[in-house]
């Protein structure tokens, strides 16, 4: 055979496969957190705009608790480490009544009723944004994914990642 064919075959056989799909099951009512709305998603008239800049968003959604229950999408999706095999991660959903306001100050992660200093770090996307928060000196490990939906910022997801 030619070089070439051998080579053609090669990467088509190496891209040309697809990936098996994970079957999970989610509780019904709600699909896990998916980007929708781009930036410039426009906003009903006579509706009053949100901040469309993230860091105002986050400044406010850390300071408002009201402010940051109405930016908080119901029930939260979440996800978390199983106890017993922490390699495997659970599905759940968080109702407003059992949401514990989320602050991101470094020395105010509170874990189980345990407080730890902490570290937090951002991961940007075209329309969303991912901060993770991990416990200095500890495995405690919180995502919250936000995204921008509908002309404004939400809290769409939470991991605990937490080993």
């Amino acid at each position: 055979m030619d070089m070439r064919v051998i080579i053609i075959l090669s990467v088509l056989l190496c891209f040309g496969c697809n990936k098996p799909i994970a079957n999970t099951t989610l509780a019904a009512g709600k699909a896990p957190y998916t980007q929708h709305a781009p930036y410039d998603k426009a906003i009903a008239p006579g509706e009053e705009p949100c901040d469309t800049s993230f860091a105002l968003f986050i400044q406010k959604f850390e300071n408002d608790t009201v402010f940051q229950l109405r930016h908080t999408e119901f029930p939260l999706f979440y996800t978390y480490s199983d106890e017993d095999f922490p390699l495997d991660f659970m599905e759940g959903y968080i109702d407003r009544e059992e949401y514990d306001v989320v602050n991101f100050s470094k020395d105010s992660l509170i874990y189980h009723g345990k407080k730890y200093a902490s570290e937090l770090y951002t991961e940007r996307a075209k329309d969303s944004v991912h901060y993770y928060q991990a416990g200095k000196g500890s495995y405690v490990n919180l995502r919250y994914h936000f995204a921008f939906k509908e002309g404004c910022w939400y809290l769409v997801q939470f991991d605990d990642m937490t080993d």
